[in-house]
């Protein structure tokens, strides 16, 4: 189940480093810009995006950064 506070991106890249400084590069402005912390989950589908994000905020990346 997706709530209200969760967004999803169809974004297209050429590799994996792409997509990881994108989802930085995510977090990192959300929290400049508005205060808030946020987490980023990056996969081929939107569940395992937010399975992604669960496992980060919980302390355990899959990429440490």
């Amino acid at each position: 189940m997706f709530s209200i506070d969760e967004a999803f991106v169809r974004v297209r890249a050429t590799d994996a480093a792409g997509l990881a400084t994108l989802g930085h590069t995510i977090r990192t402005r959300v929290r400049h810009d508005t205060g808030v912390p946020v987490s980023v989950g990056v996969a081929p589908t939107r569940t395992l995006a937010k399975l992604a994000s669960r496992c980060w905020s919980r302390g355990s990346p899959a990429e440490a950064g």
